[in-house]
């Protein structure tokens, strides 16, 4: 499942950081795992309230749903906050 990722950055408080080299791109790809105790409806509800991102979410200055096409799929706008000299950055995901 992971052997794809060659790096593994972090192993702290149950969550692992995995990364790797992106041909073409200064920046790595990552992947985080961590063990959640809380039931399937409990996490869809967390993920489905996208405008209290910013509350959990570190550096996270905004975030709302774009596009609900079902209850299970939805676009999501987020925008980063990043110190200076850098913009802020933002993503749309699915």
């Amino acid at each position: 499942m992971l052997s794809w990722f060659i790096n593994q950055e972090k192993d702290r408080n149950g969550v692992k950081v995995f990364t790797r080299k992106t041909n073409g791109f200064k920046l790595k790809e990552f992947k985080a795992i961590a063990k959640v105790e809380a039931t399937p409806e409990i996490l869809l509800n967390i993920i489905r309230e996208a405008e209290k991102y910013p509350d959990w979410m570190a550096h996270l200055s905004r975030s709302h749903i774009v596009k609900k096409i079902s209850n299970d799929e939805l676009y999501i706008y987020s925008e980063s906050d990043l110190p200076w000299p850098f913009s802020n950055r933002d993503i749309v995901t699915q």
